[in-house]
């Protein structure tokens, strides 16, 4: 949209579709040496999209899914006290770019979270090397309050672009879920 008109006139689109979780697993095991897990991990992050994978800092991700996890685990035993230190964290201290790095990474977890209490095989989880955590977690949260807690924080996501208060949005969440 940001070229000129007659420009954009004579493009074409192109839709491609996303890779595979296995196409993108070979990718990165031909030209990257790295252990299996991580390439796995890397695969299912990517969504299929090869520039996706290569700007992925697993480090990163880890420590803000390590975090995620712990707030999960805060949520499921309504830690009041606790989670209202994680909304000042998080809605204070990070920057907006960081916070909804937090949002997706809650999102991804949760999403393995729903497909475990519905079944789904263990290795097709994108956080599979966390299953065991992942499943003992499970068994504290409900159908019902995976998906609450999903619609909660992507409308919070939504407000963002009102320049909503992240503290006071991530707290009216925690403090709801928590009750």
């Amino acid at each position: 949209s940001r070229l000129l008109p007659t420009i954009r006139s004579r493009c074409q689109i192109h839709h491609f579709t996303p890779l595979t979780t296995e196409e993108v697993e070979r990718f990165l095991r031909e030209r990257f040496h790295r252990p299996d897990d991580e390439i796995r991990l890397l695969a299912k992050l990517s969504s299929g999209r090869i520039g996706r994978t290569l700007e992925i800092d697993l480090s990163a991700y880890e420590e803000m899914r390590r975090e995620a996890v712990e707030l999960l685990s805060l949520l499921a035993c309504s830690n009041r006290v606790r989670l209202l230190r994680a909304a000042e964290y998080l809605g204070r201290r990070l920057s907006r770019e960081e916070f909804e790095d937090r949002l997706d990474v809650l999102n991804i977890l949760l999403d393995d979270l729903l497909r475990l209490i519905l079944g789904v095989p263990l290795e097709s989880l994108t956080n599979s090397d966390l299953a065991q955590r992942l499943s003992q977690l499970a068994k504290q949260l409900t159908v019902e309050k995976i998906e609450r807690l999903i619609s909660r924080f992507e409308a919070v996501r939504r407000d963002l672009q009102r320049n909503v208060n992240r503290h006071l949005a991530l707290e009216e969440v925690f403090l709801t879920e928590a009750a």
